[in-house]
């Protein structure tokens, strides 16, 4: 509905659906009464959720693998 408002507040809606003034008229009205309807609806708070111990573990491997697979790429020391 935001994108819709303009600098001195008035709200631009257009239909131009049918060649009847009237119908594009009325699919407006519909229009603008369900954005209100939605911008009423509040939305409910997200809730924090922690990683489970599956993923993290499953990550820390990978991240694991990645590294062996890097630290191989560098030329071995020589003593």
């Amino acid at each position: 509905l935001k994108n819709r408002i303009t600098s001195e507040g008035n709200i631009i809606l257009q239909s131009g659906k049918t060649r009847s003034q009237h119908k594009n008229k009325a699919i407006v009205i519909k229009r603008l009464i369900d954005l209100l309807e939605q911008s009423l609806v509040k939305s409910k708070p997200r809730r924090k959720t922690k990683p489970s111990k599956g993923s993290i573990e499953k990550r820390l491997t990978s991240k694991r693998n990645q590294a062996l697979k890097k630290a191989n790429r560098k030329n071995p020391k020589i003593d």
